[in-house]
């Protein structure tokens, strides 16, 4: 799937609900939200490291922008809907001919099953609405929670480097543990 047709594609899906949880596009003005997610030492621990001003956070999401026009790159916020708290975000990029890459995902600390499921549903955008074959993915070595969580899955490891493992997931595998992980947490599909 070409660049536009993504766009196309994600435009004529999204925003949406799914699982209590309303999905967006991030937009220049969540650049607060995301910056204060991206600067707190325990969640930063495992990312990029991000300059110490928000506004770089806010010209960052301006340059995104063009990205997410091209299809390059979709960068999700996920709100509560009973409440309208803004929870977490995520990204789909690396698009390739069979395969979506996800990462920066991201939430506040103290959610309980809301980043799971934040997880689980960004998959679903890459192979449902954007129907690839594949999601690729990449987790710090000493991100064991993490780790061990996008394990369940059962991911092929196909490279790693001193700091990260570098995994393929089939869509497959994902809809097993999927239907699986939702049960545990009180979700049927979709819901």
């Amino acid at each position: 799937m070409e660049g536009s047709l993504r766009y196309k594609t994600i435009l004529t899906n999204v925003p949406f609900t799914r699982y209590g949880q309303y999905y967006r596009l991030v937009d220049e003005e969540d650049y607060e939200f995301i910056f204060q997610l991206r600067s707190d030492k325990l969640l930063g621990k495992y990312l990029n490291p991000t300059e110490d001003n928000p506004e770089s956070q806010k010209i960052w999401l301006r340059n995104y922008k063009y990205r997410e026009r091209s299809g390059d790159e979709f960068y999700f916020l996920c709100i509560d809907q009973i409440n309208n708290q803004k929870l977490g975000v995520f990204r789909l990029y690396n698009f390739t001919e069979d395969s979506f890459g996800t990462g920066s995902w991201l939430y506040r600390p103290g959610l309980k099953n809301e980043p799971v499921l934040g997880n689980i549903t960004g998959k679903e955008i890459g192979f449902e609405f954007l129907e690839y074959d594949k999601c690729r993915f990449d987790v710090r070595k000493d991100n064991r929670t993490i780790l061990a969580y996008h394990r369940l899955f059962n991911p092929t490891e196909i490279d790693q480097d001193d700091l990260n493992f570098y995994f393929e997931l089939s869509r497959n595998s994902f809809e097993a543990t999927k239907n699986r992980l939702l049960g545990l947490l009180g979700y049927g599909v979709h819901e």
